[in-house]
C-alpha cells in the first residue's frame, strides 16, 4: 500500500494549470519535527513536500501561503528523460482539508466541501 498523510503549512500560494479538460494544482507543504536534545537545546527539522492535485475546482483560492492543511495521498517518484538526470518525489493528493485557522471570509465547511475527493451522493441510503 502506498499511502501518506501530511499535516503542515503551505509555503506559497498554490498554482493551477489547465491541461486539456483537467486542472493541475501544485503546491508545497512544509512539515516540522521539534524536540529537545540531551543538553536542553531546542531543535527543529523541516521537510518540504511537493504536492500535485487534479481537478479540485474551487479550492485554489484557499490554498494560500501559511494555510495549515491535511493532505492524504500517494508518494510518486519520477526522473527526467535527458541528461543530466534529475529525480523528483511528489505527493499525488487524493484528499485535502484545511485545518486550523482560516485567513479568508469563507467558512471552513464550505472549503471542505469544495476540496472533497468524492462528492456525497444524496440519493444514497443514510441510516439517519
Amino acid at each position: 500500500m502506498n499511502k501518506t498523510i501530511l499535516i503542515g503549512n503551505l509555503t506559497d500560494k498554490a498554482e493551477s494549470k489547465q491541461i486539456g479538460e483537467n486542472t493541475l494544482h501544485t503546491f508545497t507543504v512544509a512539515t516540522s519535527e521539534r524536540w529537545t536534545d540531551k543538553q536542553g537545546n531546542k531543535k527543529e527539522n523541516t521537510q518540504f513536500h511537493n504536492c500535485k492535485m487534479w481537478n479540485k475546482n474551487g479550492v485554489t483560492p484557499f490554498l494560500i501561503k501559511g494555510a495549515k492543511v491535511a493532505v492524504e495521498g500517494q508518494i510518486e517518484y519520477s526522473k527526467t528523460e535527458t541528461e543530466p538526470i534529475k529525480y523528483f518525489t511528489n505527493i499525488k493528493v487524493m484528499s485535502l482539508e484545511l485545518v486550523g485557522g482560516n485567513k479568508t471570509s469563507t467558512t471552513p465547511q464550505e472549503v471542505k466541501q469544495g476540496a472533497a475527493p468524492n462528492p456525497v451522493n444524496e440519493s444514497d441510503d443514510l441510516p439517519f
